[in-house]
This record gives C-alpha cells, structure tokens and sequence, in this order.
C-alpha cells in the first residue's frame, strides 16, 4: 500500500514526522512539550555542526560562514565519500505524504542517490553513537526505526526502497543500511494513529528516566524547575497545521 493509493484528505489533517513518532514513543510530554513551547537556550555544539553538514550537503553553500572548523571538516570528508560511492540525482526532497485521508506525513529527504544497485535514499547523520549492529542480523536496530520507516513510503513508482545511514564523525565515515519491510507501512500508519489518539485526547503521560537529565530539551517544565517557563518561549505548533519546522525550511 501505498500514499498513491489512498484519498485525499476531506476533513482536518493530523500532521506528523519520524521525529515526533520517535518523541512521541520515547516520553508523550515530550512530544506535548515539543508542540507548545520552544526552548530559549541554543543547541549544542554537535547540533549545531550536524544543521551546519546538512545544510552544505544541501549546497547552501551561502551558510558557511555559520560553519565551525569541525563541520567543515566533516563536511569535507562527508562529501569525498559520497562522490565516491554515489551519483546524487536530488537534494533535500521535501514531501508531504498521506498516510490516510486525515493523517499526513511530513519528510524532507536529505539526497536520493543511485549506487552499484539501483536508487537509494541517503541520510547523513554526524555521530557514531547509538549505532550498534546485532551480528546475528548485521543490523543496527537504529537504521530501522521511524525514520527509516518513513523516508522509504513510495512517493512515485519510482521511489527507492533502500535507504542508507552515512554516519560521519571526527575520525570515520561508515554506512548502515535498511531495505523497506512488508510491514512498515501498517507500522507507521499505527503508530501515527495512536500519536493522534493521545493528542485529541490529551492523554500525553510523562515517561521519566535517564534520557531526561542529559537528552531533554525539556527537562525543566516537565520537572517543574525554578523559574522554568523562562527557558521557553511559547509557540503554537499544532499538529493540525503543518509543522513550523517544515514551514521555515529545516530538517528532520
């Protein structure tokens, strides 16, 4: 099944990305969080050097004055490698895909290449963490998450149904790989449902743990710190409205 197959939207529309379907299935605040209020305080260096790549990668070369030494770097090594592996035939490919006639997909695609293969979708990430493979599967289980899930629903005939994770730090460049699975669509499609479900609901529990010290954004209205709604400003990011990220044009 496909975004092709199925009507167009008569009613409201309930806009998600891979992103908020992982934030949402990590901790529902979060994601309630991430809909409401948008933190004060600048990214990390590392995000900020990963926006940077990206953008370049995207060949907004008019960015790099923002650029840190170490992005360039990356950046220098990143692009090498693709040369050498890939024939880029688009960048950032921005869609909007319906999952079902009131829950839309939103995805900006880093580049769509062809390799020894036939077409692939590439995603470029700038950290090796969390990319451990399972021998036994010669699988990193990150490579077949959301995202992964997401970016391979056909657009077209034509869309490719692989997608490549060329991960690049400080000192390597390596690839994970995913082919699409029989069931991602229903996957997506649940799990999309469900997101809407808790959001019309307001059922949006918090999930507290070790990711909240060190991985939240969030951390301080959720745990209701001193002075906490200070470190936000508030926003009105519906998800019955295209997400602002998407409308001022950054990544997922």
């Amino acid at each position: 099944r496909s975004s092709k197959d199925l009507p167009a939207s008569s009613g409201r529309v309930f806009f998600v990305s891979a992103s908020q379907l992982a934030d949402f299935f990590q901790c529902n605040a979060k994601y309630d969080f991430s809909r409401k209020l948008a933190p004060k305080k600048q990214p990390s260096p590392q995000i900020r050097d990963g926006i940077a790549v990206h953008e370049l990668m995207a060949g907004k070369e008019h960015l790099s004055v923002r650029a840190s030494k170490r992005a360039v770097d990356v950046l220098e090594s990143l692009d090498r490698f693709v040369i050498r592996r890939y024939e880029i035939t688009g960048r950032e490919i921005k869609q909007e895909i319906a999952l079902s006639d009131d829950i839309h997909l939103l995805r900006t695609v880093d580049a769509i290449a062809t390799d020894s293969i036939g077409p692939v979708v590439l995603d470029y990430k700038i950290t090796n963490r969390q990319w451990d493979v399972i021998p036994e599967l010669n699988l990193a289980p990150r490579a077949s998450g959301f995202q992964a899930q997401c970016y391979l629903i056909p657009s077209g005939d034509n869309w490719p149904g692989r997608i490549h994770f060329v991960v690049a730090d400080d000192e390597q460049i390596k690839v994970y790989e995913y082919e699409r699975g029989r069931d991602d669509f229903a996957n997506v499609l649940a799990a999309a449902e469900n997101m809407k479900a808790a959001w019309d609901s307001g059922r949006l529990p918090k999930n507290r743990g070790f990711l909240c010290h060190s991985f939240c954004q969030f951390r301080a209205v959720c745990f209701d710190e001193k002075d906490a709604l200070d470190q936000y400003d508030i926003v009105d990011n519906d998800p019955y409205h295209a997400d602002l990220r998407y409308l001022e044009g950054e990544t997922d």
